[in-house]
């Protein structure tokens, strides 16, 4: 991704987040992080401070004391459901030499970070048995670059330790997904990914792509991200406060996901991965007190799956809160509910819903019985206060 990119989907996260800081915020949250989270720190405005820092330069999962910080904040929080994101990885796998050289630390395990990371969660939860810890995917960075900005005479000779790194990432990451319940988090590495056309040979059909990752510009020195990167971090996570996934868990109730086969990850347009804890096919709508349908483009997949349709028409017609925002109502339209309906929806389905028989609102909540739909995620605040209204 280029820095043009970066700050067009910045741009996009900012005018979201200045439309929502006007709103409560859920719940009380917590980075728990290294020298990463003092560049996003930097970008923090006096009135977003939303997500609260615990953060120590070369912190890794052995830090004893570093832990207890945590813990003893965790411990003295007001709020009944936290959210602690363990954002680390960054300083387990490499060692500092002489002049800042940093390079492969081979005494370092995969699973002895997973485990301390285990044991980091375990000590969160015997103080504050309710709160919600998530585990931070570790952004691809470079030991080339980090050497060369160091002041290294042949920086390029460590370019065999960066492909050994990159796969020690991608499979710490692997296993830090299966830690959590839901979901990871943003996907950072794919903010710094750029990929090439390479045509091998004469023909054109032998053309593949090369994936590499834009150290040179978005990162200052090979690990730490420019200030709009940085910042654009700081609103992914800031982002997940608004997931309706976690305001349902701070009321108190039973919240899971729902997939087309449980415990595979699936990855919205933004990169957010969500793991779904059900399977289609185990879920029966009477067991259900409640049904939300997100955005995106997955509604555009489930539409056509005869097993979401009748699992949100069941729920429906058994008089439960069913909610949809943004393209979920696409659903309602495809279950053949929406008909006679007040009913609202992101604009480029506003067609499609006025064609299915309802009565479009362009309002941030339209509320008709037991169903509830909303426009786009900055409407987020007013659709969870109707949908927790209707649960209570």
């Amino acid at each position: 991704m280029s820095q043009h990119a970066v700050r067009k989907q910045l741009d996009r996260f900012d005018d979201d987040f200045q439309k929502k800081i006007g709103g409560q915020q859920s719940r009380e949250a917590f980075l728990f992080t290294d020298s990463k989270g003092n560049y996003l720190l930097r970008s923090v405005q006096r009135d977003d401070t939303i997500i609260k820092f615990v953060v120590k330069r070369g912190a890794t999962s052995r830090n004893a004391k570093f832990v207890e910080e945590l813990v003893g904040r965790i411990s003295s929080c007001k709020s009944e459901r936290p959210l602690v994101m363990v954002w680390l990885g960054t300083c387990e796998f490499t060692k500092i030499g002489a002049h800042r050289i940093i390079s492969i630390n081979s005494s370092e395990t995969i699973d002895g970070v997973i485990e301390r990371l285990v044991s980091i969660k375990t000590k969160i939860l015997e103080v504050k048995s309710s709160a919600e810890v998530i585990f931070l995917s570790c952004p691809i960075f470079s030991i080339t670059h980090w050497n060369e900005y160091q002041g290294h005479a042949i920086p390029e000779t460590f370019a065999d330790e960066d492909i050994k790194l990159q796969e020690i990432i991608e499979s710490f990451n692997t296993k830090l997904d299966s830690l959590n319940s839901t979901t990871s988090g943003p996907k950072f590495s794919l903010d710094l990914v750029k990929s090439s056309r390479v045509r091998r040979g004469r023909s054109r059909r032998n053309i593949q792509t090369h994936i590499s990752y834009n150290f040179k510009d978005l990162y200052l020195d090979g690990i730490h991200p420019i200030e709009i990167l940085a910042k654009l971090w700081l609103r992914k996570l800031q982002n997940l406060l608004w997931y309706p996934y976690y305001r349902l868990k701070e009321e108190g109730h039973e919240t899971f996901t729902i997939g087309p086969e449980k415990g595979k990850t699936y990855n919205s347009k933004h990169g957010y991965p969500c793991k779904a804890e059900q399977g289609i096919d185990d879920v029966k709508h009477e067991d259900l007190d409640a049904l939300i349908i997100p955005g995106g483009f997955a509604p555009d997949y489930w539409r056509r799956d005869k097993r979401f349709l009748d699992l949100v028409r069941n729920v429906y017609q058994s008089g439960k809160p069913t909610a949809a925002i943004c393209h979920g109502a696409w659903m309602f339209v495809s279950a053949k509910i929406i008909k006679g309906k007040k009913a609202t929806c992101f604009i480029a389905c506003k067609d499609d819903v006025e064609n299915a028989g309802a009565l479009y609102e362009d309002s941030p909540v339209v509320v008709d019985g037991n169903m509830i739909t909303s426009r786009v995620p900055q409407d987020l605040p007013q659709f969870m206060s109707a949908i927790i209204a209707q649960l209570k």
